[in-house]
């Protein structure tokens, strides 16, 4: 899940332009939706997943590594 993360960061990075002449004060807010849209389709995809265990009757509660998947997934990174 961070590979992915980081993944997006750097190609969000290579997607802006080093020089612009009109600055456009909207892209910081387009890049906080799209961290944020991101971040909720990750939680999504791992609460699937864990139904997804729960109907082949895996204990995801108790299960570790789905706990620390999704506590990482909750967990607001705050760079």
């Amino acid at each position: 899940m961070r590979k992915t993360e980081e993944s997006l960061k750097r190609l969000k990075r290579t997607k802006k332009s080093p020089f612009s002449l009109f600055a456009n004060s909207g892209n910081a807010s387009d890049e906080g939706k799209d961290e944020e849209r991101i971040r909720t389709q990750m939680v999504l995809d791992v609460e699937a997943f864990g139904k997804d265990g729960e109907t082949l009757q895996i204990e995801t509660s108790r299960n570790q590594n789905f706990i620390n998947l999704k506590e990482m997934v909750y967990t607001v990174d705050t760079e």
